[in-house]
């Protein structure tokens, strides 16, 4: 029952990391990428291949994008629970999973940065869009 628990706050750190924690190698990798890649690298990508002309368009393209973005989050914390229902748990892959939990987030903070959005994207005017800056 504990494992639930464990799988549900890796899953809700970074996605992937619970499939990680249940021994599900390659699925957790592909969801890290994702996660990691997803709005820093993927979407920039997409906004010069699909070279919208219209500002407007590129802000409905990221907002549907962000939609998918959370449904696969959702989908990555509900699969890593279920697979700790199946799968028998160590002390040691319990703690590797936390720190690759805590690696991801990492680097995702270091994604986020205006050049790369520009530099991928083509534009100057969407990484405010990606990232809203947080008002205190």
């Amino acid at each position: 029952m504990i494992s639930i628990f464990y799988a549900l706050i890796l899953g809700l750190l970074t996605p992937g990391s619970a499939q990680i924690f249940n021994g599900q190698y390659l699925k957790g990798s592909l969801f890290v990428a994702f996660f990691l890649l997803g709005k820093s690298a993927i979407l920039p990508l997409l906004i010069r291949a699909i070279k919208f002309k219209e500002k407007q368009k590129v802000l409905k393209f990221i907002y549907d994008f962000n939609i998918v973005y959370a449904a696969f989050i959702i989908v990555a914390i509900i699969d890593g629970v279920i697979g700790s229902l199946k799968t028998e748990h160590s002390l040691k892959i319990t703690f590797i999973s936390l720190l690759l939990a805590i690696f991801v987030i990492n680097a995702a903070k270091q994604l986020r940065n205006k050049f790369i959005v520009y530099a991928l994207s083509g534009r100057d005017d969407i990484f405010d869009y990606l990232y809203p800056p947080i008002k205190k």
